[in-house]
């Protein structure tokens, strides 16, 4: 996938060889390879292992909110902020998702957008502010037709959210080879807006170098 922040694909957050997190780098190996050779026993430890780990976590967000130093909090964002913030984006994802998976859809955005206002007041609470939060999200989803992202990506005029939804419906692909065959370089754009605007600074090139490496890790 496609770093919308960088331009840079399958970045170091998806190596397994980093020092420990939440998962460790037996985890991460684990969710980032197709191990035939794990019996399902294994692969059933592993999942139940991780989920424990990963709810453990959460709750320990309670702590870190409202006891870690300021100055450490500070720090930690800022390393992840020089690297990009597609980490801070992940995260974000991840919580929606789970959100999401325990409500229907209307419901779901409704749980969302109360949970992002009483995180914020929570927050303005330790810095000495009471506040009303009133925030306003439109969602409007679509089932996209991929032969109409594949045209408007080989013309130039595709984005990285569009690249990245082949990507999760494994049509990624064509994509690559097309651009490694033909040895083009494909221009994706940030949204629409900056392809409008034709703000060639908040776009990124995907050449024959980058595709490759991409199909190898696909």
């Amino acid at each position: 996938m496609v770093d919308d922040t960088t331009g840079e694909g399958n970045n170091e957050d998806w190596t397994p060889d980093r020092p420990r997190g939440v998962l460790t780098q037996a985890d991460r190996e684990l969710l980032l390879s197709n191990d035939e050779e794990r019996s399902k026993n294994e692969i059933r430890d592993a999942r139940y292992r991780i989920r424990q780990r990963v709810q453990n976590a959460i709750k320990d967000f309670g702590i870190l909110a409202g006891q870690l130093d300021d100055r450490d909090r500070k720090l930690i964002f800022q390393n992840v902020f020089d690297e990009s913030s597609s980490s801070i984006i992940a995260a974000y994802t991840f919580f929606y998702l789970g959100n999401s998976d325990l409500f229907t859809e209307d419901d779901a955005d409704d749980s969302f957008h109360q949970l992002l206002q009483e995180s914020i007041r929570q927050a303005d609470l330790q810095r000495g502010y009471l506040s009303e939060v009133d925030i306003d999200v439109t969602i409007d989803r679509t089932e996209p037709d991929v032969e109409d992202i594949l045209d408007q990506l080989y013309a130039g005029r595709g984005t990285t959210i569009q690249f990245n939804y082949l990507v999760e419906q494994g049509r990624v692909k064509p994509v690559l080879e097309h651009i490694i065959e033909n040895s083009e370089t494909l221009r994706l754009w940030s949204d629409k807006a900056a392809l409008e605007e034709g703000e060639e600074d908040e776009s990124f090139l995907i050449g024959p170098a980058l595709a490759e490496r991409m199909l190898d890790t696909s």
